[in-house]
């Protein structure tokens, strides 16, 4: 009797750890309203500031620095946080144009990945700067809110579009004009 009761418990538990959500994921397919900001009550607890961790930006292994690096119009970064010890769980939201791929919530501007997110710019640049910025917990108690990552718009004169399905990178029109000139001069002495 008291084995089968064991048993009971144990095939219970079995069938309902699967089904339990963390924070972050909770966050990214269920409660999209609600936001990721001081003050905001997530798990019974007001979120608070934390300086503690930080959100990390990669492009092709090499870090950006927040509020110095551009953004490339349709380039695809890669966004971490900078301490993943303790078995935190944490989630990543960001300003659209720009979308986590495979993020959640409207225009997939929230995530919550395992070990890194990527995040794809917009095709084309508005002149606005996009922000990223993260929450993340240990368990049930206050969701500490990671301090923005801000990507600068492209400068005009480093403006490089990339075009992500054909994988092409499309100089601007500066550089197509001097290509042309180039190009022109050369073969009209070279006709001579």
């Amino acid at each position: 009797m008291r084995f089968t009761r064991s048993l009971s418990l144990l095939l219970v538990c079995v069938i309902l750890l699967p089904r339990v959500q963390s924070f972050a994921s909770w966050f990214v397919k269920e409660y999209c309203n609600r936001k990721l900001v001081e003050g905001e009550i997530i798990m019974n607890n007001e979120v608070l500031e934390d300086e503690s961790r930080s959100i990390k930006v990669f492009r092709n292994n090499q870090e950006l620095q927040s509020s110095i690096d551009s953004y490339v119009p349709g380039e695809e970064l890669i966004v971490t946080i900078s301490d993943k010890a303790g078995g935190i769980q944490y989630v990543f939201e960001t300003t659209p144009p720009a979308k986590f791929i495979g993020g959640g919530c409207e225009n997939d501007v929230r995530i919550a990945p395992s070990t890194h997110a990527k995040l794809l710019m917009p095709s084309e640049s508005a002149g606005d700067s996009i922000r990223i910025w993260g929450g993340w917990a240990t368990g049930h108690e206050a969701v500490k809110l990671i301090k923005d990552f801000i990507l600068l718009p492209p400068k005009p004169a480093e403006s490089i579009k990339i075009d992500s399905t054909q994988g092409l990178i499309i100089a601007n029109n500066t550089f197509l004009t001097y290509l042309s000139i180039y190009l022109f001069i050369h073969l009209f002495y070279r006709a001579k």
